[in-house]
């Protein structure tokens, strides 16, 4: 699979075009993921990539509030004054909010889309101790049973407290 570089949005060409295709043949390997009902790495990698996407888009907008404003003018209707940004957004900065601006929306449907996979196995999950229970709990085997095939998948597991 296809992983996403954390810094997508800068590398290479910033170009909403490209982008755009980088981002929708992501999406295509995400969807093919789900469709196979495979939920690691790609879930924890999409929440990273539109918790980033976020962070980009909030930073970029406090950055841009905190500059100083030019009076425009008075609205007297709502009793509000109206501004004028001194400081405007180049090129560069324009086409990573458009590419952002696109995003955003896509990284959240596809994680409510694996929210729904991750819920419907949740629900359906069970997990019960089979035969003798070991003292020890932090190690032994998970046995996972394929009921449309009638086979069953031995998996060994330990849980550590410092990983080394």
């Amino acid at each position: 699979m296809q992983k996403l570089n954390d810094n997508w949005i800068t590398d290479k060409h910033i170009d909403f075009e490209y982008k755009k295709y980088v981002l929708l043949a992501y999406f295509q390997e995400v969807s093919q993921d789900f469709n196979a009902c495979k939920l690691y790495p790609i879930l924890s990698d999409l929440v990273a990539h539109y918790r980033n996407t976020l962070a980009f888009k909030e930073n970029k907008d406090r950055i841009a509030n905190t500059f100083p404003k030019k009076i425009s003018g008075i609205d007297l209707e709502q009793l509000q004054v109206q501004y004028d940004q001194l400081l405007n957004d180049d090129d560069l900065i324009r086409e990573i909010e458009s590419i952002i601006n696109f995003s955003i929306p896509k990284f959240k449907h596809y994680l409510e889309e694996g929210k729904k996979i991750y819920d419907f196995i949740e629900k359906h999950l069970i997990i019960i101790p089979v035969g003798v229970i070991p003292l020890h709990t932090q190690e032994g085997y998970l046995l996972l049973k394929n009921v449309t095939e009638n086979n069953v998948k031995a998996y060994q597991y330990q849980i550590k407290l410092f990983n080394t």
